[in-house]
This record gives structure tokens, sequence and C-alpha cells, in this order.
């Protein structure tokens, strides 16, 4: 019963053989790998925080003040338009357009390039004109005026805007100094300033230079370049223009007239 049946010990050797075949194969094989760490090696893109620095360039302005001398081109000067003329004359030569004649209160003529005026009486106004100076309306006139007798009581002067004689303007000056603008007004007299005197007047035998401006109703006057006054009045804006000369007091009162010249007044 001890002894094991010969299929028994076949098997039992079989499985003997395989075991020992097994381990002789085990022995001899490489070893299976051991388990290892693998490190994969990842690149991480990392965001990146980028500072941008900006270069301003800063340009800094500095104004300066400049004294700048400005040259200008010089225009051509316009040439200032001469005035239209109305009338001239310089009695340099004898016209029978001015009054010439005698009588017994009033001589008048023309001699040594001037027009003369003598009253011969006292308390006497005369005067003459031409005909080129009838019916103007704006005008400047310049006339030299000068006193031949010796005299402290006399007038001399224009009038002007004469539409009869009763009624215009006058500008006159006195032997003394003085002066006035007036007129008559149906034969009643009436002051546009009283007389005054003044210094630009040259008193007694003497010669003054007068101007006169009427444009509308303003009537200014000038003596001997200096503006003496400006005045408006309006009762008369047109008439004719006459050389006067007058006596208060005494008689034989004499003056002399010359370059006497009226423009125009745009």
């Amino acid at each position: 019963m001890n002894k094991l049946c010969p299929i028994y010990k076949s098997v039992k050797q079989l499985l003997w053989i395989n075991a020992f075949l097994w381990l002789f194969v085990s022995c001899n094989q490489t070893p299976p790998p051991t388990p290892e760490t693998v490190i994969i090696k990842e690149t991480v893109v990392a965001e990146k925080e980028v500072t941008r620095i900006v270069e301003i360039e800063v340009t800094k302005v500095v104004e300066r003040e400049k004294e700048i001398i400005v040259t200008a081109t010089p225009e051509p000067a316009t040439p200032t338009p001469e005035p239209h003329i109305l009338f001239r004359d310089d009695f340099t030569e004898a016209s029978s357009d001015w009054a010439q004649s005698v009588d017994g209160d009033v001589d008048r003529f023309i001699d040594e390039g001037q027009y003369h005026i003598l009253v011969k009486s006292a308390n006497t106004l005369a005067w003459s004109g031409h005909p080129n100076l009838n019916v103007i309306d704006d005008f400047r006139l310049d006339v030299d005026v000068t006193q031949i007798s010796d005299s402290t009581n006399s007038e001399v002067g224009i009038l002007f805007r004469y539409e009869n004689s009763d009624n215009w303007y006058s500008f006159l000056i006195s032997s003394s100094g003085s002066y006035n603008i007036g007129g008559h007004r149906n034969d009643e007299s009436f002051d546009v300033t009283k007389w005054v005197e003044i210094p630009a007047i040259q008193p007694g035998q003497a010669t003054n230079h007068l101007q006169l401006i009427a444009k509308g109703p303003q009537i200014t006057v000038f003596v001997n370049g200096e503006l003496i006054a400006s005045v408006p009045s309006n009762i008369y804006r047109r008439g004719d223009i006459k050389l006067v000369a007058g006596s208060f007091g005494e008689p034989d009162i004499h003056f002399a007239f010359d370059n006497l010249v009226v423009t125009a007044v745009e």
C-alpha cells in the first residue's frame, strides 16, 4: 500500500521535471523590469507680465520774447486832389467886372495889383462884387486885406450868402483888433458872434489874411491861419460874395484887397 503506483510516480516525476524546468527557465530569463518613475518633461509656457516702457519725448517749448522791428514798405503817397477853384484874382490886371467908380461917398479902383475901396463918408458900409461870385453855395474864401488909412475906427471883410442889400451874412475885422460874424435880415442887423478883440488880428496899418469856410449851416473863420470861430447859422444857405469896407465915426477909411481865391467845398 505504501508503494505508489507507476502511473502516480510518472506523474509526480513529470511535475517535478516541469517545476525544475520552470525554475531553470525563470533563473535564466531577464527579470521583468521593476516599476520606474517616468518623468515627463512638459514644457509649460507661463504667462509673463510684460511691462511696456513707452518712452515719451517731451519737447519743452520755451517762448522767448523777441523785439521784432517791422519796417513797412512805404506806400506811394496818394496825391492830394487839387481843390476846385471857383474864382481867383490877384488884381494884376484891371478888370471891368469889378466895380470901378468914384462918387461922393465911395471910390472903387484897381491899383498896383490890389483892389481898393475908399470910404469917404462916416458911418458908411461899401461893398463890391464880381459876376463869377454870384449865387455860391458852400465855399472856402481866402483874401489878404490891408489897411491903407491911419485909423482905429473902421472895419473890413466879406459879405457872403448875399441875397440882396437887406439880407446877407458878414465876416468883419476892425482896425482895433476885433472880429464879428453877423448880418442883416430885412434890414435888421443881427450877430452870430459879438464883436470880440483877439490877438490874432494885426491892428492899424497892417495886412491880415482872412479865411472863411461856409459849409451848410456851419460858418468857420480864421485870421492869419488861426482858427477864430466855428458857429452854426441857418438863415441863409446860398448867395453872392462881396468885398466890403466900412467906416464908423470917421470918414476916409481906405482898404486894399489882394490874392483872392474862392474854392468849392465838397
